[in-house]
């Protein structure tokens, strides 16, 4: 019968692998060549020695011949903690973009990497070294995505907490660029327009005069009188509303000029106003009432002057050398209420 010849170094080897692998999780056979194999010793089915050579049998491969030559030394090592990434956040770029941002684990051995899962399917071939990846040119859709973390020694965690987006392909809200104005009697202005063409779904108008809203709820007609209107200057524009987060561009402006508010008709005649235009200074008369206060407007309401006047009377002077040519609006307080007037600087 034919014996098999074991060296004491192969004795004192299976003498070392009973002593020291209990408590231990790998097993690390380190080569000649300065190379090593990693296994998990959960793994191993048997070990056995055939002459000159050892041979390991695990779960997840065929088995593996080592030459005693070859072998330096075998190391047991403890073992190590896979936590997985926990932080993973996700956010929308753009309109078709989404980026993820998550911390290294704490507590763990030296990561390796990463692999990044969308919607169970693995998007980098590679492991990713950064903390972050943007993943663009998406379309529409709903995208779940985790990661998985790879740490020396083939260990690999559990899956990182999931991060949902939604991307959806913008609805463009088309403006209205056909407003048109005009004068209803004395003090009132009414608004036209057209829905835009290029919008599905419109759920209504917000109408803007001198830039301040005029209505609280969507306005739904494609007509608007404003009335009531005081002597001044009025731009408006108007802003569509296709849902509640989307809104198009501000319309084309319009503006008119109302010269004789409905509060000052029965009092315009009564007031003169001498020169006008003028170049500089101007007389303001009444017979039957006493101005108290003149206040000068320019064309987009904004108050240039006011003068109180602590000695009423029917005659005042004012000074408007100071103020470019153009057009002013001229605002009379008298013992009677107000009226205010257009008035040319030349």
């Amino acid at each position: 019968m034919k014996k098999t010849k074991i060296s004491l170094s192969f004795l004192a080897l299976v003498f070392a692998i009973a002593t020291t692998a209990f408590g231990q999780d790998r097993m690390v056979i380190n080569l000649a060549d300065n190379s090593r194999d990693t296994t998990m010793l959960s793994l191993i089915q048997r070990i056995t020695f055939d002459g000159d050579d050892m041979l390991l049998k695990t779960t997840t491969s065929t088995e593996k011949h080592y030459s005693f030559e070859d072998i330096e030394s075998i190391t047991f090592l403890e073992p190590v903690f896979c936590n997985p990434v926990n932080d993973l956040v996700s956010e929308k770029i753009g309109t078709n973009a989404i980026r993820l941002n998550w911390s290294k684990p704490e507590g763990s051995s030296q990561v390796e990497g990463f692999s990044i899962f969308r919607n169970d399917q693995l998007q980098n071939e590679e492991l990713l070294m950064e903390t972050f990846y943007l993943d663009d040119n998406l379309p529409d859709g709903e995208y779940e995505y985790y990661l998985l973390t790879y740490y020396e020694n083939s260990c690999v965690s559990d899956t990182s907490n999931h991060a949902i987006e939604v991307i959806l392909e913008p609805v463009f809200c088309d403006p209205v660029n056909d407003l048109v104005s005009e004068k209803i009697g004395t003090n009132a202005i009414r608004l036209n327009w057209s829905k835009p063409e290029g919008n599905s779904q419109v759920e209504g108008f917000s109408i803007f005069r001198n830039d301040q809203l005029q209505n609280e709820e969507l306005f739904v007609e494609t007509s608007y009188i404003d009335d009531d209107l005081l002597a001044g200057v009025y731009e408006y524009y108007v802003i569509v509303h296709c849902s509640s987060d989307n809104i198009s561009d501000i319309s084309n402006r319009v503006t008119e000029t109302i010269t004789v508010g409905i509060r000052e008709m029965s009092q315009s005649e009564d007031i003169v106003l001498y020169p006008n235009p003028t170049t500089g200074e101007l007389r303001v008369m009444s017979e039957e009432l006493r101005i108290e206060r003149v206040e000068i407007f320019d064309v987009y309401g904004r108050k240039l002057s006011s003068n109180h006047l602590i000695i009423s009377s029917s005659h005042q002077k004012i000074d408007i050398s100071h103020l470019t040519s153009g057009i002013y609006f001229i605002k009379i307080e008298t013992d009677n209420g107000s009226v205010t007037k257009k008035i040319i600087k030349n």
